[in-house]
């Protein structure tokens, strides 16, 4: 092929350059479709198997629930005065929180194809001060204490491996329940006394009765424990005023 160039003709010689990229382009892009085809049977397989085991999960750790009622004067149209009740919940953070968790991993395979679950262990451990909490609420508000709930959160019931269970000042422990009535997102968990969303399915709540609150606001504890299976990340979202996590796992 050189002896059919003339010399000195470098139009022709980059035309045979081209020629040849092209040619070589052909076997480079069908191996390029090869692996796009792998990688999206790999993120297929693994999202199959991340959905079976829990997918991402994430926790959070016991928070206060009490309920209030507000009323509301107003003057219709007519003049005439009206009130209204307000029906809501006050989210009360502890002052301070523990979260442990103890992570195993294994790989499951699915032909030449591999994904990471786990089973997590997280014991959670929070201290409140209510009177503390609601100096700062409106007046007009009625806490009703006798309904208060301590409520804990996972990302995904139904990767739940035995029922969430709470346990008062170091007192036995109690199955918490499903709590369809509400549900938080992580970024509401943040300081003092809030209102509770409902209707909200970032997180899905546990929640047994706050009965130590029976008689009014006290300093309380409260130890939790979750125990989850999951796919591809697992997190524990920050519960408390002041949070510490620790982890540890097989890998």
């Amino acid at each position: 092929i050189a002896g059919l160039i003339p010399r000195g003709s470098i139009g022709l010689k980059l035309l045979l350059v081209c020629v040849l990229v092209m040619i070589m382009a052909v076997p480079l892009g069908m191996v390029g479709l090869i692996l796009a085809g792998r990688q999206d049977r790999a993120h297929q397989v693994i999202n199959e198997i991340g959905a079976r085991a829990g997918g991402a999960q994430t926790l959070g750790g016991p928070v206060l629930l009490v309920p209030y009622t507000r009323t509301v004067l107003s003057t219709t149209t007519e003049g005439a005065q009206r009130s209204d009740v307000i029906r809501g919940a006050y989210l009360i953070l502890p002052t301070s929180g523990d979260a442990g968790a103890s992570v195993q991993v294994a790989d499951r395979r699915r032909g030449i194809y591999r994904a990471a679950v786990y089973q997590a262990d997280a014991q959670f451990h929070a201290e409140f001060d209510p009177a503390a909490a609601i100096v700062d609420i409106n007046p007009g508000d009625q806490l009703n204490w006798s309904a208060a709930r301590v409520v804990v959160f996972a990302r995904d019931a139904r990767a739940m491996r035995d029922a969430a269970t709470i346990s008062f000042d170091g007192g036995a422990p109690m199955a918490a329940t499903t709590a369809m009535d509400l549900s938080v997102l992580p970024a509401s968990l943040n300081g003092g006394a809030r209102y509770v969303p409902e209707n909200d399915p970032a997180l899905q709540a546990f929640a047994a009765p706050a009965a130590v609150l029976a008689d009014g606001p006290r300093a309380f504890k409260v130890d939790s424990r979750l125990n989850v299976s999951g796919a591809q990340r697992f997190a524990i979202a920050a519960f408390a005023q002041n949070t510490t996590v620790s982890m540890r796992g097989n890998r």
